[in-house]
């Protein structure tokens, strides 16, 4: 059985409100439409103007979603 490996960094933690808007602007799908934004070539700071939410959430949104995607480095 393989074991995937995760990174081990931790991320700001995004609090009951955060999340609310999160969903709010993002829709039931937050990773794939942040994917979608970046893959447009926008940044954090588009993006937060774009979704009307901080750029800091939107920083962290980023880090968490990049921290659970195993990386080949991490791996014994």
């Amino acid at each position: 059985m393989s074991q995937q490996c995760h990174k081990t960094e931790h991320f700001p933690a995004l609090d009951m409100d955060d999340v609310r808007n999160v969903l709010a602007a993002l829709g039931p799908m937050p990773r794939e439409t942040l994917s979608a934004m970046v893959d447009y070539g926008m940044n954090d700071v588009e993006i937060s103007r774009y979704f009307r939410i901080s750029t800091g959430t939107v920083a962290a949104l980023r880090q968490h979603f990049d921290n659970r995607v195993p990386q080949k480095r991490d791996c014994p």
